[in-house]
């Protein structure tokens, strides 16, 4: 699979939270992107129970948006200070330290 530029995906590995498809009808990033029919969108399909409520229904135009949607949540995380909220932002860490992998991947770092 390309994606919108024209630049291949890696397969996905199993252990990868991530997955990408070919939208089926329009949907629109958290940044507002526009993600027309036929176009490559993002989802995080493997999660801890706690943060499945975050990511349900999402679709992201690129991992630099999984990206900033996990630290947007951290701040928020981090200002509750509550036990529910640290287990939360430790499965958030996890999340992002997996998609800056990805991202090293794809772009060839």
């Amino acid at each position: 699979m390309t994606s919108n530029d024209g630049r291949p995906f890696p397969s996905r590995p199993e252990e990868s939270p991530l997955s990408w498809k070919r939208v089926t009808r329009r949907e629109q990033c958290r940044c507002g992107t526009r993600i027309a029919p036929g176009e490559v969108g993002f989802e995080v399909i493997t999660l801890p129970e706690d943060l499945e409520h975050l990511f349900r229904g999402r679709t992201f135009c690129s991992l630099r948006c999984i990206s900033a949607y996990c630290l947007e949540s951290l701040e928020i995380l981090d200002a509750l200070d509550t036990p529910e909220a640290r287990a939360m932002a430790a499965g958030l860490h996890e999340l992002s330290h997996e998609v800056a992998e990805i991202q090293g991947k794809v772009s060839g770092r």
